[in-house]
């Protein structure tokens, strides 16, 4: 698996985070029990109209229906684009990162070997080297400790060691401690 496959996903779930996904949940509920009752709807004018045959009240159950039937589509139709849309982003993200990372593969390579020094220097095991990694990435301990059969807490034991062994405050500062000096801002220093 190479470091795209490995990256890409933090990439997009954060993507996928600024979509509004209770508003995804929301409209699936309401697809789940649109369908419900159109099936119900549907039963109930058939049963209906073979044993009184076709009546106003029939017709107006069908109407309705037919009305729920489109709505119905509708919103599935709009979840699918919505969906079709996140499988494009994400798709052009890959394109993306792949990009940036065809031609900076050098400088990233380079970094990474930096970053591996520090860590060195500051005598991490190679346990905590990976978890420092998956720190920097963003990664919250339950990832990680999901990510490498470790239990949360003994993921965020390793964590303690290495802010301690880099002088660190936290994730924020470890992170921005590799990350600072790639942005030319006076803010920086």
């Amino acid at each position: 698996m190479s470091r795209l496959d490995l990256t890409v996903p933090l990439v997009l779930s954060s993507f996928e985070h600024m979509l509004d996904a209770s508003e995804t949940r929301l409209a699936l509920a309401f697809l789940g029990l649109a369908s419900a009752l159109a099936v119900a709807g549907f039963v109930d004018f058939v049963y209906d109209s073979s044993i009184e045959g076709l009546r106003l009240l029939e017709v107006i159950e069908l109407a309705i229906l037919i009305a729920g039937l489109v709505l119905l589509s509708l919103l599935w139709a709009r979840l699918w684009r919505r969906y079709r849309r996140q499988r494009e982003t994400a798709a052009a993200l890959r394109e993306n990162l792949g990009r940036f990372r065809a031609r900076h593969g050098e400088s990233l390579a380079a970094m990474r070997r930096a970053i591996d020094a520090q860590f060195s220097a500051w005598s991490f095991s190679p346990t905590e080297s990976a978890i420092a990694r998956q720190l920097i990435l963003g990664h919250s301990f339950k990832e990680i400790a999901a990510g490498s059969g470790k239990s949360t807490k003994t993921v965020q034991n390793h964590a303690t060691a290495i802010y301690q062994k880099s002088g660190m405050v936290g994730r924020s500062d470890l992170a921005a401690f590799f990350l600072a000096d790639l942005f030319d801002d006076e803010e920086t220093e």
